[in-house]
């Protein structure tokens, strides 16, 4: 995360390709908004801290000679905190080989899917990713939710789900059942603010449309209408009113895939070898 901050020779160019500048400390508010009392508590004690480390990384920002942000929404970040222009080149996503798309959902169909079928989130949990507001949306709609991921939040998220049996937290999968798991869902729920985001890739790589919070770098990969849908508020309200209007029949699962398609290594390295030969 620091390596920006390596002091080069004058002859020497240094290009930093950024996810993003430090949430801790340029966004401490909303990075510890969900996290316990005990731990909001101590973050009045590190402020001093935090600001002596914004300080320290925007002086190193300012020794870079060129910055690649992997999304428009970092690109805005590196502006407002560094006040540097950046070059957007988006992550790739490994793909498997070949994957079988699934079959279209047909109209006639949709309402049995909705019910019987059930939404995928794919994330690591930790408090900021509001995973909770996934499971109270799907629980007052009647949705099947299945969590895929590990991290400090799951006992909690655990303790939420455990008197529903429409919600299952499944934790670390392999990589089979995780394929297995996107294409025979109605879709990709994500409720968080991500710098990129490779599991929106992975779910329409997959066939299947994304129903996500319509800021951040998913910005950059979903096409409402087409690949998927934003919901505006971070909230279970605003989430549960897209989910009790989404259509799933209204997604072709190949124009999902081709959308995914965009942001192979391939491209990536071709882009970055692009920016590379010009610097």
């Amino acid at each position: 995360r620091y390596s920006h901050g390596v002091i080069t020779k004058p002859s020497t160019k240094h290009v930093c390709y950024l996810n993003s500048p430090g949430r801790m400390f340029w966004d401490s508010n909303d990075y510890f908004r969900q996290e316990r009392f005990f731990v909001r508590f101590l973050k009045i004690f590190i402020n001093p801290f935090l600001s002596h480390v914004r300080n320290w990384d925007h002086t190193a920002s300012q020794r870079v000679d060129g910055f690649i942000a992997n999304s428009n929404e970092v690109r805005s970040r590196i502006k407002k905190y560094y006040n540097r222009d950046s070059t957007v080149i988006h992550p790739f996503a490994d793909f498997p080989v070949e994957l079988d798309l699934p079959k279209r959902i047909s109209h006639k169909d949709r309402e049995k899917c909705k019910k019987e079928g059930y939404f995928v989130v794919l994330t690591r949990l930790l408090p900021w990713k509001r995973v909770d507001l996934a499971i109270e949306a799907c629980v007052k709609k009647g949705y099947g939710l299945k969590i895929v991921g590990e991290g400090p939040a799951r006992m909690d998220l655990q303790k939420r789900a455990s008197d529903y049996r429409n919600i299952d937290i499944l934790g670390h999968v392999s990589e089979d059942i995780k394929w297995r798991l996107l294409k025979k869902s109605n879709g990709l729920i994500m409720t968080q603010k991500e710098d990129f985001g490779i599991a929106p890739l992975e779910a329409m790589y997959a066939g299947r449309p994304v129903i996500a919070f319509s800021c951040g770098g998913v910005l950059d990969t979903v096409v409402s209408g087409v690949t998927g849908e934003f919901f505006s508020e971070q909230t279970a309200a605003s989430l549960g009113d897209l989910l009790g209007s989404f259509d799933p029949a209204n997604y072709d699962p190949k124009e999902c895939q081709e959308q995914a398609k965009k942001f192979s290594r391939e491209r990536f390295v071709r882009e970055l070898k692009n920016y590379l030969d010009n610097v």
